[in-house]
């Protein structure tokens, strides 16, 4: 099928998504071949929130001004 990402760019788009997940650990990281997009699920606050974007730095600063939102929205009175 044309487009297809071949073995190599897969596996290097995972180790991008896994080292996203060690660098923020109150996240679940995965990339997804067929989207070719990396998901970015919260291990905190609401269960159903998540982030895509085909630009890991995207979905990086996306999830960092969450983590900060969910952080602010607790110390809130």
């Amino acid at each position: 099928m044309p487009g297809e990402l071949d073995e190599d760019d897969y596996h290097r788009q995972s180790r991008i998504a896994d080292e996203l997940e060690r660098a923020h650990p109150s996240w679940m990281i995965l990339f997804g071949g067929y989207s070719r997009a990396f998901w970015a699920f919260p291990l905190f606050g609401p269960r159903d929130a998540y982030f895509a974007d085909r630009d890991p730095r995207k979905l990086e600063r996306r999830m960092t001004e969450a983590e900060l939102e969910y952080q602010n929205a607790r110390r809130a009175p």
